[in-house]
Formats: structure tokens, C-alpha cells, sequence
């Protein structure tokens, strides 16, 4: 019954509700009596002040025969104003000489005793406080001297008990029960709207997501802590559809890539089995070919595994001090015979560069792959040229992620650039080309290699917590940057 937000906000905002109003109901219950007394003790005795000068005036106008302090009051009290409060005329020792009701005369009154609370005036003396009417009832009374041995008062009923006071305000407090009742749905149905509609959206667009619908997006609006999750849910989707795409054209790729060898190994197999390459010569050839395919899917296979491997975490990366000079002129001397066959001329501008600690395979491997992809895209009679720089500060170093047991992390990185001058990649395809068996060229087969050499390059660079990067202008040319972190300097 309360499984849904708004039924819980609605609820949460009556049980608020109604607990204020009773808290608000028990304070203004405590707090009325005596506030009540107080104005009423105050409108008393205001009331006796500006009577009490009126009625002695009158008395002292009134004829000696006349003087009777009940009969005088009586004829008086005719030309008062109406009073709201009882009149009474009472002798020192209780006895009623008028009462402005004409109910209690004759009989006696208990009235505040000079112990009671007193009231000083400039000249006058005023006695407030509680008193017994002849009724028995409890009633407040403000009373003045009219002559040495007759008191002027004023009477008026305590207020209502807190019984009283909750009984008449209980109906109030119902009422008002009543329309927070219907407010707290009314807020309620508003606030879990905005609330829960982005939510039902986030909920079917993930359904649809689970289904395979991966282009789902939903509206980011709602309160801010909503607004989070559909960027989030957003934000996780366009990973998801980029990585299912990236699955599909990796399984594109590698299937291209085995389809094309395999055909030829098989081709060139059913020469060999059904005789129509009958010479040594063609025989020969057949069998160069398959060598040369079932070579080419074993680097397919093993660069495969590399990147399971890197992907999984499960290559170590041996960390040793590495003179990059060295590694460099290793890794060109391995080259050699390409660049000669395509007459590209290398220039090794490296100057003396800090060792750094790393893998020097695996680093091997960066450089070779880097290099290898500049020779197979210069023209004939090109030019690749390697510039380094020492402390150089990698462009993402704040966000490089560190391998674990690295040696303590540095802001100073050393850069090496690999630049060629080939026919360049264009700036749209920039951000994808580290990305497995990506071609710039979708029409241009690849020539040689399996299309993971930068994506191995890239995830090896990164498990040493540096950074690569590739800038290129189309009809000048390309140049992969990479930066390693330097080897911490120790304090003598």
C-alpha cells in the first residue's frame, strides 16, 4: 500500500501536518488561560480607574440625605455607560450593597485580601486577584476604596478551563485538519510528479536499453539530485552504444581479417591437393603463400591475446631503469630494412634524455608500432623524424592514470615525437584512431600488419601511467607524442 513515493510523501506530509497542529493545539491551550486572566485583570482594572473618579464626583454631589452608598450607586450607575463587566458595591467585610445585576444584593462576596496582587496607582490603591461569588463561582475582581469602609468593584467570570478551551477548539483544529489533509496531496501529487515522471522515464528508457535498444536518451530535468541520475543514465548509454558499437565492428574486423588468409590458405591448399600446381615452382609459391597467411593470423591471434592480457591486467609491467636513447636506436636498427626498401630517410633528433622506469619490451613494442604504422603510410622517399623533450609536461597528467606500485608520481614527464610526412589523417578521424582495427580509409585495405598496433601502443603507454596522443594535417603529415614519467630525482 506504501510501496510508491508518493503514497509515502503524501502520508510523511499528513503525519507532519497533524503533528504540528496538535503541538500547536497543546501550546496555545497552555498559553491562553493565563494570557487570558492577564487581559481580563488589565481590562478590569483600566475599567476601575476611570469609573472610580465618576462615581466619587457623583457622591459628592449627591444631597447628605441622599447618601446611602447603595441607593446613591444605584441612581448613578443609571447614567454610566453599559458596562461589560459586572458592578458591585461592597463593604469592607464582603456585603453587597448594589449589585448592577440585581441578583446579589444583601448577599456576601469573598473579595482579594491585602495579601492578594496589588495594582499602585499615582494615588489610589487597586486590589486585582480572584474572589468567591455568592454563587460559589470563582471570579476576578479589581477593587477601590469609595469611602474608609465601602469598596467599589469590578467583577468578571475566570476564563475557560483548558477543557473548555480544547473543546471549543477542537472543531477549529478539525477544520483545519481537514484542508492540510487535502494541501498535503495536493503538494504531494505535485512534488512526486516532477519527481517520479523523470524517474518512469529513466525506468522504461533502461528497459529499452536491456532490450537492445541503445540509442535510448532521456529528458535531464527534474530536481537536481533526478537531473544527476538522467545524466548519468545518459551518459551510461552513450558508452554502452559506443562500446556495442566498437564490439561489432571488432568482430567486423576480425573476421575480415581471418576470412581473408584463411581464403587464400585454402585456395592455395586445394592446389597443392588436386595437383594444378604441378611444378616446383608453383609448388613452392603455394606453400610461401600459406606460410606467409598463417603467419600473418598468428600476429592477429597473438596481438589479440596481447590486448585480452592488457585489458584483464594480467601483464605485469616490469619497471627498471630505461635509457630511452638506446631503446630507440635498437628499435630503428630493427627497422632498418623497411625504411631502405621504401627509401624513407629517418632523422633520430633525440637529445640525452633522462632514464625513466618502465618495461623496456613493452616500451619496445610502443615504439615499434608507432614507427612501423609512420613507414607503412610515408610515401617512397619520405621522411619520419624522432624529437624528444626532457621534463616536458604531459597535457593530461592531472588525469593519467598511475599503475599500481609505481615509483612516487611527478608532474615531469619525458616526451618523444614521432613525425612523418604522410598524407595525414583527418581531424574527424583523430579521436578514433586508437581504437581496435579502426581504418581512416574504409576502402583501403590495411597494408600488412593486423590494425591493433595502436591500441596496443596505447594501452601499454597508459600501464606505465603516461599519456600519447596524435596531431596530423591532412597532405603534411602525422606525429604521435608521447609522454613516460621521469624518474623521480633523489635528494643528496
Amino acid at each position: 500500500m506504501l510501496k510508491g513515493i508518493q503514497s509515502r510523501l503524501v502520508l510523511s506530509y499528513i503525519v507532519v501536518i497533524g503533528v504540528t497542529l496538535a503541538v500547536a493545539m497543546v501550546a496555545l491551550i497552555i498559553v491562553a488561560r493565563p494570557l487570558q486572566t492577564r487581559l481580563v485583570e488589565l481590562r478590569l482594572t483600566a475599567e476601575i480607574g476611570r469609573l472610580t473618579p465618576k462615581i466619587q464626583q457623583a457622591l459628592a454631589q449627591t444631597p447628605p440625605t441622599q447618601r446611602t452608598p447603595g441607593e446613591a450607586i444605584e441612581r448613578i450607575a443609571q447614567n454610566l455607560p453599559e458596562l461589560d463587566d459586572r458592578l458591585l458595591v461592597v463593604t469592607t467585610q464582603g456585603t453587597i450593597l448594589f449589585d448592577s445585576d440585581s441578583q446579589w444584593n444583601g448577599e456576601r462576596v469573598s473579595l482579594p485580601k491585602d495579601s492578594g496582587i496589588r495594582l499602585f496607582s499615582r494615588q489610589d490603591d487597586v486590589r486585582i486577584g480572584r474572589g468567591i461569588a455568592p454563587n460559589g463561582t470563582a471570579m476576578l475582581f479589581a477593587a477601590r476604596p469609595l469611602t474608609p469602609r465601602v469598596l467599589i468593584a469590578l467583577a468578571a467570570p475566570l476564563p475557560k478551563t483548558s477543557i473548555a478551551l480544547f473543546v471549543d477548539l477542537w472543531s477549529g483544529f478539525v477544520v483545519a485538519a481537514i484542508i492540510a489533509f487535502f494541501v498535503a496531496l495536493f503538494l504531494g501529487w505535485i512534488i512526486v510528479r516532477s519527481v517520479s515522471t523523470p524517474l518512469k522515464q529513466i525506468s522504461a528508457a533502461a528497459t529499452a536499453v536491456a532490450g537492445g535498444d541503445y540509442a535510448q536518451r532521456v529528458p535531464e530535468k527534474g530536481p537536481t539530485e533526478v537531473k544527476r541520475v538522467a545524466t548519468a543514465f545518459n551518459t551510461m548509454t552513450r558508452q554502452v552504444q559506443s562500446s556495442q558499437q566498437a564490439m561489432k565492428d571488432f568482430v567486423s574486423n576480425v573476421s575480415h581479417d581471418l576470412k581473408t588468409p584463411l581464403t587464400s590458405i585454402q585456395g592455395f591448399s586445394q592446389a597443392l591437393l588436386d595437383g594444378t600446381a604441378q611444378d616446383d615452382a608453383a609448388r613452392q609459391h603455394a606453400a610461401r603463400i600459406i606460410f606467409d597467411e598463417a603467419s600473418r593470423m598468428r600476429r592477429l591471434v597473438d596481438d589479440l591475446l596481447d590486448l585480452a592480457r592488457i585489458d584483464a591486467g594480467q601483464v605485469a609491467v616490469k619497471r627498471h631503469p630505461v635509457d630511452l636513447n638506446a631503446l630507440m636506436a635498437v628499435t630503428l636498427d630493427g627497422l632498418a630494412v623497411q625504411t631502405a626498401e621504401k627509401n624513407i630517410r629517418v632523422e633520430n633528433k633525440l637529445p640525452p634524455l633522462p632514464q625513466i622506469l618502465g618495461d623496456g619490451d613493452r616500451l619496445k613494442q610502443v615504439f615499434t608500432n608507432i614507427l612501423d604504422n609512420a613507414i607503412k603510410y610515408t610515401p617512397n622517399g619520405g621522411r619520419i623524424t624522432i624529437l624528444g623533450a626532457e621534463n616536458g609536461v604531459s597535457p593530461d597528467a592531472s588525469t593519467v592514470i598511475r599503475a599500481r606500485r609505481q615509483t612516487p608520481a611527478s608532474n615531469q614527464f619525458v616526451k618523444i615525437s614521432i613525425s612523418d610526412t604522410g598524407a595525414g589523417i583527418p581531424k574527424e578521424e583523430l579521436p578514433r584512431i586508437f581504437e581496435r582495427f579502426y581504418q581512416v580509409e574504409k576502402s583501403r585495405k590495411r597494408p600488412g600488419g593486423t590494425g591493433l598496433g595502436l591500441a596496443i601502443a596505447h594501452n601499454i603507454v597508459k600501464a606505465h601511467g603516461g599519456h600519447i596522443d596524435v596531431a596530423s594535417e591532412p597532405g603534411v603529415g602525422t606525429t604521435f607524442s608521447v609522454w613516460l614519467p621521469a624518474m623521480p630525482v633523489r635528494q643528496k
